[in-house]
């Protein structure tokens, strides 16, 4: 072999090393003793809260406002929407801060809890004031079987003549020996509602008395009325006796309901004795 010969060779030989090299280095790493990264890690289930429509600030949400939807993340992960931040499973009752669009996540921070410091300050709107509404030992149940962010609607009781005249009940009771009683009509009738309940009061000292007189207080129920609405309130005080029910607008109305509708039969007894 001749040594142009050699030559031509050697510079292949060389040229195949560099080009062995190059690869080599473009090609990854692999080593089986090295861990591969897995990414996935333990998972943990969220609930986040989804809005069915839109709602405006001052609000105070009830289960046809929103959606619970569950999701799976990262154990290590944090996510804003989670719920459970808040230390609860849903947000009947929570107060709306700001303004959210229909199918939007409500965010934890956006909201505020009932029962707390400025709950009642915040959701107030600026032409509408708190009304405080006695509960008195009789109606007791009101305490447990309505929540914030409940609708009720107040009613005003009254007495009436049987000219129909109003007669103060300020200074009558049910059970007072009245002048003329037998003459007498009780009549209930609507003043203002739905009003939405921002607190639930309970008395203090609850639990720890052996019993309550028929009219003593044993909490209130804190609504939020308009200027006009509780302007009518006060008025209404001084003319009978104020009962809150929770709202049904469907049998709901303005008219006036009496006794003599309520117990037919003895009007009809009274009519055939000649008493009216």
């Amino acid at each position: 072999m001749n040594h142009k010969m050699l030559f031509f060779l050697s510079l292949f030989v060389i040229a195949v090393g560099i080009t062995g090299i190059v690869m080599q280095k473009k090609e990854p790493v692999t080593d089986d003793n090295v861990p591969a990264v897995y990414h996935g890690g333990t998972k943990k289930v969220i609930a986040i809260a989804e809005t069915l429509r839109e709602i405006k600030p001052h609000q105070i949400l009830n289960s046809g406002d929103y959606q619970i939807r569950t999701l799976e993340i990262d154990e290590a992960s944090q996510d804003i929407r989670d719920i459970s931040l808040l230390g609860t499973n849903n947000l009947n009752g929570y107060l709306v801060l700001n303004h959210l669009p229909a199918n939007s996540a409500i965010l934890p921070d956006r909201v505020e809890a009932p029962g707390s410091q400025t709950f009642v300050l915040h959701s107030l709107k600026e032409n509408e004031m708190p009304y405080s509404y006695r509960v008195r030992a009789q109606d007791e149940s009101l305490l447990t079987s309505l929540a914030v962010g409940d609708e009720v609607t107040l009613y005003i009781r009254l007495i009436e003549n049987e000219k129909g005249q109003i007669i103060n009940t300020g200074s009558l009771s049910e059970t007072s020996a009245a002048p003329n009683s037998a003459n007498l009509n009780y009549a209930i009738s609507r003043i203002c509602g739905p009003l939405s309940i921002i607190e639930i009061k309970k008395d203090k000292y609850q639990g720890e008395k052996s019993g309550y007189e028929h009219d003593e207080t044993v909490g209130s129920i804190v609504l939020r009325a308009s200027r006009e609405q509780l302007a009518d309130l006060r008025v209404a005080e001084k003319a009978g006796e104020i009962l809150l029910f929770p709202t049904d607008s469907e049998k709901e109305g303005d008219k006036k309901l009496s006794m003599n509708e309520v117990l037919k039969q003895f009007r009809a007894v009274k009519q055939l004795r000649g008493d009216q």
